[in-house]
């Protein structure tokens, strides 16, 4: 299953169990309710009136059967919602948490949440907040990070109606990259999309569990990296170089994701010649694509000691 199935199911899931409290209460209130002679005897002489009157509502004695059921309840503290609850929670989807195809906004707050927990965010992450750029004071630095966060804006905004897939973050340590991951990761993800957000370790280490794996598991294993609408590898060049992984298997995502029209982010503190000699030239290629990539430079001074 992929990221937004697996969302999806999870709704339902959610849906379903809220459906089972609210009849398993409504039974409850069933079960007492009808220990009562007096209701038992109303609700006998309301169901009887019901089949008499054949479906007309303006049937006399289906009214009067109905008024002294609805009073008897009410002198006990009950009504009929409380007794018959609606048989669904959302009218809109009937429960389905799908309407046309499209996600229905009484699910749309829990889908997000369920994107949001798989996606390896942390709660605290960062957003395209004025405030990121506010502790910012040399110049240069600010103008490069307003730039680049004016037009990841706009990826954000217009996505998936975009025309670059891959983004490269280059530059030296704490001058914003991983914020801006961060902010385009959320933005994504409010508009509903699946995003995988990894250090180029931990992604190094899936892919060691890919290749290590039963040929029948590789598929389940690698797929959240071939399949989210958003990938983000962070500090590319910190992870240890594995024979017959690291180079095969980023190759292996980024031509896939590439070639789906699926997004790429990779932050690194190397630089095109770095990319270059760690990588080789079929990853390089890839990255510096002028049909799919385009890299931001970073530039100024460390954010973290100012």
């Amino acid at each position: 299953m992929t990221i937004k199935q697996r969302a999806l199911q999870h709704i339902i899931n959610v849906r379903t169990s809220e459906v089972s409290k609210i009849q398993a209460l409504a039974n409850k209130v069933q079960i007492r309710a009808f220990s009562i002679p007096e209701i038992s005897h109303a609700q006998a002489n309301y169901s009887a009136a019901i089949w008499a009157s054949k479906g007309n509502e303006k049937d006399a004695n289906l009214i009067k059967a109905k008024a002294d059921f609805e009073k008897v309840l009410k002198a006990n503290n009950l009504s009929l919602d409380k007794l018959y609850p609606n048989d669904v929670i959302c009218d809109k989807c009937k429960d389905a948490c799908i309407v046309n195809g499209v996600i229905c906004s009484c699910s749309v707050k829990t889908y997000i949440d369920a994107l949001r927990k798989e996606s390896g965010l942390m709660p605290d992450s960062f957003t395209f907040s004025d405030d990121n750029l506010k502790c910012v004071k040399d110049s240069k630095t600010k103008e490069v990070l307003e730039k680049a966060y004016h037009q990841m804006s706009v990826f954000v905004n217009k996505y998936p109606n975009v025309k670059k897939n891959t983004f490269v973050f280059s530059g030296l340590t704490g001058t914003g990259k991983t914020c801006l991951s961060q902010a385009v990761a959320n933005g994504l993800l409010e508009k509903g999309f699946s995003v995988k957000y990894v250090s180029a370790f931990a992604f190094n280490n899936a892919m060691i569990a890919v290749h290590t794996a039963p040929i029948e598991s590789r598929n389940d294993l690698i797929s959240d990296y071939l399949t989210c609408d958003l990938l983000v590898i962070d500090d590319l060049g910190t992870e240890p170089i594995t024979r017959n992984v690291t180079l095969e298997y980023l190759y292996l995502v980024l031509s896939t994701r590439q070639e789906k029209n699926l997004s790429t982010i990779i932050s690194t503190n190397l630089d095109g010649d770095g990319i270059m000699t760690r990588y080789q030239e079929r990853i390089f290629s890839r990255l510096t694509s002028k049909a799919f990539s385009l890299s931001y430079n970073f530039e100024g001074i460390d954010l973290r000691k100012i």
